[in-house]
């Protein structure tokens, strides 16, 4: 069948003309949307007293742990722990 040729390629020029039209834009932390337009987003969702920009953890432990496969959560860790093994992760990890 030539299904999954079809869905591969369609897969791929999307991606390749969103990345066209939005430059390195999808590559930031708010992606194609901006900063401002996430903010506003989620002003509805956050009350007045919690700050709207999202903060960052640099515990080097939960790093450590998240670097070795031991998150907690299955999916992340099996997909660090083949990262660490092989130098690779597949499509459905990313």
């Amino acid at each position: 069948s030539t299904y999954w040729v079809v869905f591969k390629l369609l897969w791929r020029d999307f991606f390749k003309f969103l990345a066209l039209k939005h430059g390195n834009s999808i590559f930031y932390l708010h992606g194609t949307v901006g900063a401002s337009a996430a903010l506003r987003s989620r002003s509805d969702k956050t009350d007045a007293n919690t700050s709207s920009r999202q903060s960052w953890s640099t515990d080097p432990i939960l790093f450590r742990a998240w670097v070795d496969g031991r998150t907690g959560y299955p999916l992340v860790d099996a997909n660090m722990r083949e990262l660490k093994a092989t130098g690779f992760m597949s499509n459905r990890g990313r």
